[in-house]
């Protein structure tokens, strides 16, 4: 069992890949949501900085996404192939954190770190720590 010392939420840890509803608000206005795996980073009150994935290659403009290392993401519970939804945190609510699928191990803490922004310094070395891999 991983405690958590970033987080009181018993069901939900940093480096824990789970299931998020999460909406694209920039690509649809009108979206309501949408369930897909995210990896949580950090817990700020109500809510989980987290980094999305998606099976989709590339965005609505043509340009496309970066993959996850499978072999990282496999272990982590994904089972397609997947790619980063954004190159940014997304703040999704505790209420929108569903049921956990997996931990991420250090080669995928490691590429969502080299290619996530917006995740801080302090949730950088905990989650180094949590997936096993020494701050740097």
């Amino acid at each position: 069992m991983r405690i958590s010392i970033t987080t009181n939420d018993p069901l939900h840890a940093p480096g824990m890949v789970v299931w998020a509803d999460v909406s694209n608000c920039l690509e649809d206005r009108a979206a309501r949501g949408k369930f897909r795996p995210a990896l949580l980073l950090e817990r700020r009150g109500g809510q989980w900085q987290a980094a999305c994935f998606t099976t989709r290659r590339c965005y609505r403009t043509g340009d496309g996404r970066i993959e996850l290392p499978q072999e990282a993401a496999q272990a982590a519970g994904l089972t397609t192939p997947s790619m980063l939804w954004s190159s940014r945190t997304y703040p999704v609510s505790v209420l929108d954190v569903g049921r956990p699928i997996g931990w991420a191990n250090a080669e995928l803490v490691a590429f969502v770190l080299d290619h996530v922004e917006g995740i801080t310094t302090r949730t950088r070395v905990a989650l180094r720590r949590q997936s096993g891999r020494a701050p740097a």
